[in-house]
């Protein structure tokens, strides 16, 4: 296995889907399969659902994973929200993609 994709249909709206991880075992990072298995996703899913969207929330301070869907085309959408992870609730910046012209 060289990585896992988390992802959640009809989330947060009926025609939505919310990817919760896009994660990839070190030595397989910086090839271009991350972008890759969004695009694959992303086809599958304006083929063979009704999604319309994709929605993505990044830490604020994760400017890699911003950069990385920024690139794949997902736009801010200007909601955040914080979550509690051990001792501290950091940020989480919604990005979102729309697969429908």
């Amino acid at each position: 296995m060289i990585g896992v994709i988390d992802l959640r249909l009809a989330y947060p709206d009926p025609f939505d889907m919310s990817i919760g991880l896009i994660l990839l075992a070190t030595q397989h990072r910086r090839q271009g399969l991350g972008t890759w298995t969004l695009r694959i996703l992303e086809a599958w899913l304006a083929r063979d659902t009704p999604t319309e969207a994709v929605i993505v929330a990044v830490p604020a301070q994760d400017h890699a994973a911003q950069t990385f869907f920024h690139a794949n085309g997902y736009t801010f959408t200007g909601q955040s929200t914080r979550v509690i992870a051990g001792s501290s609730r950091p940020r989480l910046l919604q990005m979102r993609k729309s697969l429908v012209d």
